[in-house]
């Protein structure tokens, strides 16, 4: 058994914390050792501390009946108890079987979803039918579930199912939905991204130039707004501008005190008013490298979630051109649908 004195210590050294931790600290009496304090290797204890406290009886405890009331501190180290324990989700957490059937109705479309888990304490199925606002349902671990959407945003849009269990565990399964979409591009575009509408014919005109192109639309729609008369400045470096063609039969049809060099052109009627009026436009654009033709060509904009507006049109030499940020302010550039 260890000397008392250590069990005397510890229990000042209690009163003390007891007492800051009220806001109080105690004056003990001072411990004034009688000689110098050995090594734990000697077998000879230090004598008491001189204070108020009662000593302990001289006699030698029994070895087999130690004191009750007194604590005797233990040599083996006790593990911190705020180090997590690895867990892994259990075993018995999983998906069973989800399936989506899609039936045609007037205003769009049925689906009848059907799932079992195991483990799980709830559930929730989202559609991918729009991503950035997923429509959702929350459902119970097993069963069936039948709703109705208005339309699709995405070609087979994707289903997906999360089941948990009570201590946080997630697991999901993804299926896709038989869905098309409701209008077809007007050319072959590797995308689940369906358009906003019916792709529009329009008459058009476009002329190349030393640094881009001209178009012009005679028509062109964005979601439920109409656009007539667009002219539209392809530059090189991947960005465009959009002006309205304002020019009239009152109007000149050109600049006479301009002559363009050997071979290159000077833009007439709506392009060469853009041309020379707009700020930036000739000077980035260069001189025209042949004259403007007309053709016929198609417009369409697909759906998208953002600000940016995507829309495709076809160039004279059947080129299919990408244009973000029709109509609006932000984002424009331009570039070719490979």
């Amino acid at each position: 058994m260890k000397p008392r004195t250590r069990i005397v210590l510890t229990a000042v050294g209690m009163l003390t914390l007891v007492s800051l931790a009220c806001g109080t600290l105690p004056t003990p009496t001072p411990f004034t050792p009688t000689d110098t304090p050995t090594t734990e290797s000697t077998d000879t204890p230090p004598p008491p501390p001189t204070d108020t406290h009662t000593p302990e009886p001289t006699a030698t405890p029994t070895p087999s009946t130690p004191a009750t009331d007194t604590p005797v501190p233990t040599d083996t180290p006790v593990p911190p108890t705020d180090t997590p324990i690895p867990t892994s989700p259990p075993a018995g957490l999983a998906i069973l079987s989800f399936t989506v059937e899609v039936e045609d109705i007037p205003t769009g479309k049925r689906l009848t979803f059907e799932w079992e888990t195991t483990g799980a304490t709830g559930a929730r199925i989202l559609s991918g039918t729009s991503q950035r606002f997923p429509p959702g349902w929350e459902v119970p671990p097993n069963g069936t579930l039948t709703d109705e959407l208005t339309g699709t945003l995405y070609e087979d849009p994707p289903m997906t199912l999360i089941a948990w269990d009570g201590a946080g565990n997630e697991v999901s399964e993804t299926v896709n939905a038989d869905w098309d979409c409701e209008h077809d591009y007007f050319f072959a575009l590797n995308t689940t991204a369906c358009p906003m509408a019916a792709p529009s014919e329009t008459w058009a005109a476009e002329q190349p130039f030393e640094n881009g192109w001209m178009m012009w639309f005679e028509r062109v729609t964005s979601g439920d707004i109409f656009f007539e008369r667009q002219i539209v400045v392809f530059y090189d470096d991947g960005t465009y501008e959009q002006f309205e063609d304002t020019w009239t039969d009152s109007d000149p049809v050109d600049d006479p005190s301009l002559n363009p060099p050997s071979g290159l052109y000077q833009p007439v009627r709506g392009f060469g008013k853009v041309w020379r009026e707009e700020p930036g436009v000739r000077s980035k654009l260069g001189w025209a490298t042949a004259t403007e033709q007309g053709f016929d060509t198609q417009w369409q904009q697909q759906n998208v979630e953002s600000l940016a507006s995507v829309t495709y049109t076809r160039r004279l030499n059947g080129s299919i051109v990408r244009i973000y940020g029709w109509a609006s302010t932000i984002d424009f550039h331009w570039e070719y649908v490979n």
